[in-house]
């Protein structure tokens, strides 16, 4: 398993929430040291309830276990490049 995950937690019949799945999945060549996925909100409560997800869609970058950022609501392309690069920085350095 990689060591920093990007997920992109959706809803049932989220339409931003397919949007930013998508988007998050084309970095998966950008960033071969990440691990990129997405997750069904109804599909893992335990999960939601740990990382205390209250609003659809949500990004979460872990390290390890630990939650390095997050974002939440549908983000322009160009600005989650943006962010996750940045994030993704930190992530490394720590």
């Amino acid at each position: 398993m990689k060591q920093i995950r990007v997920i992109a937690i959706s809803g049932d019949s989220c339409a931003n929430c397919y949007s930013v799945s998508k988007q998050i999945m084309s970095f998966k060549d950008t960033y071969k040291d990440v691990e990129f996925s997405s997750l069904e909100a109804s599909e893992n409560p335990a999960f939601i309830s740990k990382y205390k997800i209250e609003y659809v869609p949500t990004i979460l970058i872990l390290k390890g276990e630990e939650e390095i950022a997050r974002a939440r609501g549908y983000q322009p392309e160009e600005i989650l490049e943006i962010w996750l690069e940045d994030k993704i920085e930190k992530a490394r350095e720590e």
